[in-house]
């Protein structure tokens, strides 16, 4: 089985180790592919600015190359979409064309927030993959229906995000429940729609990185694609 985790904060915003060390832990840890995840543009954290964006890039780049033969490594960014917190309708979107892929956090959570049925006028700007991050679907689910839902996914082209860290606890829930019905369908709703999901631990320090639970996100997303 491919191991990714796609969702990874360096010294670029607000995590505490730099992308080289990132990318050799995820090395040692015998992942096939990883992803640097940075902040971009919020005032709930240190994060980038739009000035160091493509010097952030640039470092990504040079990992790539330097170690190609070891590992896949994607640039990413992780845009907040609680407008409390960040300007969304002020981001340059057509400097994202250079990564390769956003993620998109707090849809439809906080009072502010771009709801998924705004998320359109947003993701229509960006060319590179995007996805939801960690995203509690089991519950918009009930707010919008899982059909609805689903369709507003496909038709946005976003990939989900199955966040690991134990402060998103949708993760632990649907190992738990995966064969009582509420999670057995969403599942195999997932797969009729043909959903791409991602792995990712939304690490800040790697003393605390948890690569059982990296094992346990990936093989829950090859269930999902095999099993349902």
């Amino acid at each position: 089985m491919k191991l990714m985790d796609m969702h990874n904060h360096s010294n670029w915003s607000d995590g505490d180790n730099d992308v080289e060390e990132i990318i050799l832990n995820g090395i040692k840890n015998g992942l096939n592919l990883i992803g640097i995840s940075d902040h971009f543009e919020t005032s709930k954290c240190n994060s980038i600015h739009v000035n160091e964006l493509n010097s952030y890039i640039k470092t990504i780049e040079s990992m790539k190359q330097k170690y190609k033969d070891k590992i896949t490594i994607l640039s990413g960014i992780e845009i907040c979409l609680n407008k409390d917190w960040c300007k969304v309708d002020c981001l340059p979107f057509e400097q994202f064309d250079y990564l390769d892929y956003v993620l998109f956090e707090y849809v439809d959570i906080f009072e502010n927030s771009v709801t998924l049925e705004e998320f359109e006028n947003y993701t229509c700007k960006v060319k590179c993959k995007k996805g939801l991050a960690h995203t509690n679907l089991l519950d918009l689910s009930e707010k919008y229906g899982i059909d609805k839902l689903l369709k507003l996914i496909k038709h946005n082209n976003l990939f989900w995000e199955i966040n690991v860290n134990e402060g998103y606890e949708y993760f632990d829930y649907m190992i738990k429940n995966k064969e009582k019905n509420k999670v057995k369908n969403f599942l195999k709703k997932l797969n009729e729609y043909k959903i791409e999901i991602t792995i990712g631990s939304d690490t800040h320090n790697l003393i605390f990185y948890e690569v059982d639970r990296i094992f346990m996100g990936n093989k829950l997303a090859q269930e999902i694609l095999s099993k349902y």
